[in-house]
């Protein structure tokens, strides 16, 4: 397969100063419309961003109630949905909805230094990096161990998920966001 070619128009080389900067002014004139090209077009762009953001912003905010009152409707037959916790997904002919826990995190409540030194007192330190740092991955793996050590707590979100049998996105939202009612009570 041959390589296509594209004709370039022969441009003379300058051939004194004066012609140089004859070349120099037609670069600048150059730079100047393709700026403007892009100055224009950047302009439209953000101009139809704000207008589909605007157009948006009453169908993701029905969108979000939706989410909202099926989060009110599941939560409230959560155990016969789930077959009292058995399963976590509930299937519809148009679509499913489910709970998810995130992996659970440690969060410091006080400052790192005291958990060390309270790390250290129960003799635990192989929770305690040699950097002198909260290992959080270790207490983790041993949260029954570390549960009764001031200064920190174990936090996993549960997130509500929904998914439309037409669409290939999942809604996810945190459960501690939608324990609100609907009406916003």
């Amino acid at each position: 397969m041959q390589k296509p070619t594209f004709k370039r128009e022969v441009i003379e080389i300058p051939q004194t100063l004066e012609q140089a900067t004859k070349v120099v002014r037609q670069i600048g004139e150059k730079k100047r419309e393709i700026d403007e090209i892009q100055l224009v077009f950047n302009n439209q762009v953000e101009q139809l961003k704000a207008q589909a953001t605007g157009q948006s912003l009453p169908h993701e905010q029905e969108l979000s109630r939706l989410v909202e009152v099926l989060y009110a409707f599941a939560a409230s037959h959560r155990d016969e949905l789930t077959d009292r916790g058995k399963k976590k997904t509930v299937e519809l002919p148009t679509g499913w909805f489910r709970w998810r826990l995130k992996p659970a995190s440690v969060v410091l409540t006080k400052a790192e230094k005291l958990v060390i030194a309270a790390l250290k007192q129960m003799g635990l330190e192989r929770f305690v990096r040699t950097k002198e740092e909260v290992d959080k991955q270790a207490i983790l793996r041993e949260q029954e161990v570390a549960i009764g050590v001031a200064g920190f707590k174990i936090k996993q979100d549960e997130f509500f998920e929904v998914r439309p049998a037409d669409l290939r996105v999942t809604i996810s939202k945190n459960t501690d966001k939608l324990k609100k009612t609907p009406s916003g009570e």
